[in-house]
């Protein structure tokens, strides 16, 4: 009998698909996702940019897809809302949606 070395072709087109479904899956929530911001980060940049007021988040409803919500507290005891665009790579935006 003859012994075998190597892969057959089927064999590595399986394991070549499974690794682009794989990649596939993981990359599209890097594109437009928000797993890269701290609450640091976050918190800074509406201190410099938008408001010098804030003083900690209080509130994130994170969506991987769209804006996420952030919501902080300003050193008077309101609250402030900011939309959080995530579809910005390695980035992000903050676009303010009004006072509580």
């Amino acid at each position: 009998m003859k012994s075998r070395k190597g892969f057959t072709l089927i064999e590595l087109l399986i394991v070549l698909a499974v690794v682009a479904i794989l990649c596939f899956l993981l990359w599209i929530p890097l594109l437009c996702g928000n797993f890269w911001f701290t609450y640091e980060g976050v918190l800074t940049k509406i201190q410099f940019a938008e408001n010098p007021e804030a003083e900690k988040i209080v509130d994130v409803n994170r969506n991987v897809y769209s804006y996420s919500e952030i919501t902080v507290r300003n050193k008077d005891g309101s609250n402030s809302a900011y939309n959080l665009d995530t579809c910005v790579l390695f980035s992000y935006r903050l676009i303010p949606i009004g006072d509580d």
